[in-house]
């Protein structure tokens, strides 16, 4: 069975890449921000705002709405709703609004600690300087903190971190 050509008009509007090819539709994309709206449920709306404000996903699901029996029950079902892919696809716009409205990127990041390392080691703070270093390496993912073990004392969770190289 033969393909049938792509609409010839429909290809014009958009690049390779996936971007509006006229510069007027690039200009209204950015200034109208048309992005993903508002999830149709309210409570994983509420949740995802919740993580983009940066809190744990078991207290943005509190907070959100969701009503548990047990701590057991919240700690199960606020990474299920995290792993959800509107969920997931809401939350990646959401920060990456705040970045843009930051203007954080991770070469200004990348400078930043890059400033405070030589800092400390003019000022003789080799401890700062290690930090910047373990900083940097994270944040360009040589590194990543990972739990070890959790062990359960009374009612909270404590986890031992562990550095992984890669």
């Amino acid at each position: 069975m033969r393909s049938r050509p792509k609409d010839p008009a429909a290809a014009a509007t958009v690049s390779a890449r996936g971007e509006p090819a006229s510069p007027l539709l690039r200009f209204l994309r950015v200034r109208y921000d048309c992005r993903m709206p508002a999830l149709k449920n309210a409570r994983y709306e509420r949740f995802v705002q919740g993580l983009a404000k940066g809190l744990q996903q078991r207290v943005a699901y509190q907070k959100a709405g969701f009503h548990c029996k047990s701590d057991r029950v919240v700690d199960a079902a606020a990474p299920r709703l995290a792993a959800r892919p509107e969920v997931r696809a809401r939350l990646a716009e959401l920060q990456e609004r705040n970045a843009r409205r930051n203007d954080v990127t991770v070469d200004s990041l990348t400078a930043e600690l890059e400033a405070a390392r030589v800092k400390a080691m003019k000022t003789g703070q080799i401890a700062a300087a290690v930090a910047a270093i373990m900083g940097k390496a994270k944040l360009h993912g040589f590194l990543t903190d990972r739990p070890r073990s959790t062990l359960r004392i009374g009612d909270r969770c404590v986890s031992q971190a562990t550095t992984r190289n890669r």
